[in-house]
């Protein structure tokens, strides 16, 4: 990922203000993030799969 942003030249406007470790520091941090909110989002989507079929698929007269 820090070869895509020097080759695209964000990474020497980025050195200017931030040290290399910083910046590496700073990505890890936003790559875990959206892990963390991808897996989130999955979780959400099966959970409310999970609820639909219960509602849809139960046995009970009251639904």
């Amino acid at each position: 990922m820090l070869k895509l942003f020097g080759n695209s030249g964000i990474c020497q406007g980025m050195l200017e203000f931030f040290s290399e470790t910083g910046i590496k520091l700073a990505l890890l941090i936003v790559l875990l993030l959206l892990f963390f909110m991808v897996f989130t989002v999955l979780k959400l989507i099966s959970d409310t799969i999970l609820e639909l079929s219960l509602l849809l698929f139960s046995k009970g007269s009251g639904g």
